[in-house]
């Protein structure tokens, strides 16, 4: 992840008119992740609203308008369709609301993850800070980097969002996104920071090696401020974290070293790869976080 400079310019720009030209949108909505139209969605996703006891409500039709922060937080959108461009084929727009200090988002338009600092007032979504960052990933084909740049533009220049009788829409003058709820669990830097142990590592095709037992811990904590810490008998690495709906980014890398007479383990050697990797796929096998880069796989398991 790096402070992109066109965007970071762009956004100092469009900062100054947040809001210009931003179109609206409208009409009946849906609240929750994995809501049917216009229902109230429950833990489970289903389309009505249930009791303490289980037993079905009535569903709730809720009404259209714009979205709140508090209702946004921690939910990942993706596009079901798209006007006004021309999307390269298999990709779609994603946008993720962070929970937590600072109003944080992160958007993609199907390659790099960009993120900063932003307010949503009133069906306006703007940025508040012209620090972006992006992850740094070779986009292919070239349209994805093409693509990327359209939707930096897009969203730091002001946009709309709504709730519809199908999701969300995105607008900005003639275009708009439809985009609904992804279900999946995402990984939260409020509700996982956590301390995470290394429990086994390996390479994808084949299997994974357990981390021996009493080995010194390789130790990976999110922190509910967007950081997040790799600590390791060799020395730790600290970076600031992007969350996606199934990617993560690190950015801002630092690592430190300390003296280490018998050098590093191969997990540490592998945990250290994904640290230091610009974006890294995640996945839960239960309770444990399963993180992937090329062809390195890593699997922690909850701090007990």
């Amino acid at each position: 992840m790096r402070n992109v400079g066109g965007i970071a310019v762009l956004v100092g720009v469009a900062l100054a008119c947040a809001g210009c030209g931003a179109a609206s949108g409208g009409g009946a909505g849906s609240a929750a992740d994995g809501a049917g139209a216009g229902t109230v969605a429950t833990a489970t996703g289903a389309g009505t609203a249930t009791t303490a006891t289980g037993a079905a409500a009535t569903a709730r039709p809720v009404p259209a308008g714009p979205p709140t922060r508090r209702e946004m937080a921690g939910r990942e959108l993706v596009s079901t369709s798209v006007v006004g461009h021309a999307m390269d084929p298999g990709s779609r727009v994603a946008l993720s609301f962070l929970p937590g200090r600072g109003g944080e988002i992160s958007f993609s338009g199907g390659c790099n993850r960009m993120g900063g600092a932003a307010e949503l007032r009133g069906g306006v979504l703007r940025f508040t800070d012209p620090r972006m960052f992006s992850t740094l990933m070779r986009c292919f084909p070239p349209a994805r980097e093409r693509q990327d740049r359209w939707v930096a533009a897009l969203m730091t220049g002001g946009v709309r969002l709504m709730r519809t009788a199908t999701g969300y829409v995105l607008t900005r003058g003639a275009t708009r996104i439809a985009l609904v709820p992804q279900p999946s669990r995402l990984l939260h830097p409020s509700r996982d920071a956590r301390t995470w142990v290394l429990r086994s590592y390996g390479r994808l095709g084949g299997p994974d090696t357990p981390v021996p037992a009493g080995a010194p811990p390789v130790k990976l904590a999110f922190s509910p401020d967007g950081s997040a810490a790799l600590e390791a008998p060799c020395g730790d690495v600290r970076a600031q974290v992007l969350y996606g709906v199934d990617r993560i980014g690190f950015g801002h890398v630092t690592a430190g070293r300390r003296a280490c007479p018998d050098g590093r383990t191969a997990a540490e050697r592998a945990a250290r790869s994904v640290l230091h990797a610009p974006e890294v796929a995640y996945r839960w096998a239960g309770p444990d976080l399963v993180l992937t880069h090329g062809p390195v796989r890593l699997t922690f398991g909850p701090r007990r």
